[in-house]
């Protein structure tokens, strides 16, 4: 299989005009323009070009687009067989694979096509799995769509930790997700990027063969459509963390939500569908998208419980919060978010989904200053984090010391602590495995006002799938029956 990136392709031997596509070593062509690649190792596509001589909008900088994924709960699929198939019009591959235990198996036909938009790329996916797949708290994602550019940053974090005035956030290329929306026939709805976990984001409902676009970037702007039956037993949510859309199979998504709607249950063996498009859209039908769409906001009641503070480097006083109605596409806050919740569980498993339980992590002021409160009676582990993949950037051959001041009171247990750790050692999507935390000195009891802080320095850059992570992911933890304090937290350069 030749891995090799797509923007230096081996040149194909010359072929005669009348053959339009072609594939060299699992890569697809047309004429001898390289348009993507399959990776059967990982079942995924890289490197999607949606228009000639464009560059890839789709598959790049690390974030391959599969069609059966959610990282996390399913095992990673593996490819059976598969087969590339060209002629003067269309290029095809079809791909069986299966998940590692055997108890899920699925059939992928791609076939691509150029038209006066460009390239698309139609997909039929159909799986057949053990009826328990679908009643652990999971879904079917059949396609996870990430565009290339969504969300690297702006400007370096680094330029705010000099300044020193403002939180730190990043502008994006893409500023909203537009879509044609079941329930508000005869509008388009505008999805702002926010880096909250907000109710808009979720359950969204595309209306029969209706689209849903990254919009506006001078790049291009990819779009997805759902054809034949797929939207009606389909739904969207937007990924909080990078801004990917986790396209699942709504209808026998949380085994739960279902029997409370009455919606069949998922019987052993049964098979199931999904057809889709993936294409750029034209300039004219990118700025109708922007133009039309009205923007999905969230209540009041829903900003004033979704209120958490912003990062700040060097110094983050907790004393800015990040709006979950602030819908300037122009700036993102990253934001600290009592997501680190979890219970005690074996080393080396990952921490549990995020689970909010009123009163247990609450942001508040003490000695008049903004600080980060835990207090749990039940003896269990809480605490907060930097939200999702949004975390602090580091600079190779450069040591940095991470801390924050915590206070405790009439902690009993293992106590409270700081912890960080690298890229490479958090699996990129996924909260780090428990044992993996780089950890400061433990505070317990009822002590004063005590500084917690441990050190990082990266000598090389961390790769993770062709893409550079060089980034620290940290976490103020609790862990016993008390309260804990933090407070002051600080990233500085020490060299």
């Amino acid at each position: 299989m030749n891995t090799a990136a797509l923007s230096k392709p081996s040149r194909p031997a010359a072929r005669t005009s009348r053959v339009l596509w072609h594939w060299e070593s699992n890569v697809l062509f047309h004429r001898d323009e390289p348009i993507c690649q399959f990776e059967p190792d990982r079942v995924v596509l890289r490197e999607i070009r949606l228009r000639p001589g464009g560059e890839s909008l789709i598959g790049g900088a690390g974030c391959p687009m599969g069609w059966r994924m959610f990282w996390g709960t399913h095992e990673p699929m593996i490819c059976d067989s598969f087969e590339t198939r060209a002629d003067r019009d269309t290029a095809e591959l079809l791909v069986h694979s299966h998940e590692k235990d055997q108890r899920e198996h699925q059939q992928f036909r791609l076939t691509v096509r150029k038209t006066a938009r460009g390239f698309e790329y139609e997909a039929h996916s159909s799986i057949e799995a053990d009826a328990d797949i679908f009643g652990r708290e999971s879904k079917l994602e059949f396609m996870n769509f990430l565009p290339t550019w969504m969300t690297l940053p702006g400007l370096s974090g680094f330029e705010y930790m000099r300044a020193g005035t403002d939180p730190l956030r990043q502008t994006a290329e893409y500023q909203y997700y537009s879509f044609d929306a079941e329930w508000e026939l005869g509008q388009r709805s505008l999805l702002p990027l926010n880096l909250l976990y907000l109710s808009s984001q979720s359950d969204i409902h595309l209306r029969p063969d209706g689209v849903i676009a990254a919009i506006h970037s001078p790049r291009g702007n990819p779009a997805v459509q759902l054809l034949g039956k797929t939207a009606s037993h389909s739904c969207a949510f937007l990924c909080n963390a990078m801004w990917d859309l986790h396209l699942v199979n709504g209808e026998y998504a949380y085994a739960r939500q279902q029997r409370v709607q009455g919606k069949p249950e998922l019987r052993e063996g049964e098979r199931h569908e999904a057809h889709w498009r993936v294409f750029q859209l034209t300039e004219d039908e990118s700025q109708a998208f922007r133009r039309e769409g009205v923007v999905r906001r969230v209540s009041d009641a829903e900003a004033a419980e979704r209120r958490f503070p912003a990062l700040r480097l060097p110094l983050t006083r907790f004393d800015i919060a990040v709006n979950a109605q602030d819908h300037d596409p122009s700036r993102f806050f990253t934001p600290w978010m009592d997501d680190v919740e979890r219970a005690r569980i074996p080393a080396g498993l990952h921490m549990q989904r995020p689970h909010y339980e009123p009163g247990v992590c609450v942001w508040t002021t003490t000695d008049g200053e903004g600080c980060l409160q835990v207090e749990t009676k039940t003896g269990r582990t809480a605490g907060w984090q930097l939200a999702g993949v949004n975390t602090i950037p580091l600079r190779v051959g450069v040591s940095y010391r991470i801390s924050a001041e915590t206070r405790t009171r009439d902690l009993a247990g293992e106590g409270a602590w700081l912890a960080a750790a690298t890229a490479d050692r958090d699996l990129g999507l996924r909260s780090a495995p428990v044992t993996e935390w780089t950890r400061s000195a433990v505070v317990r009891g009822t002590p004063d006002w005590t500084v917690l802080s441990v050190d990082v320095r990266l000598d090389r850059d961390i790769r993770l799938d062709r893409r550079v992570e060089n980034r620290v992911r940290v976490a103020l933890f609790h862990s016993g029956c008390g309260v804990s304090e933090f407070r002051r937290f600080r990233c500085e350069e020490i060299r």
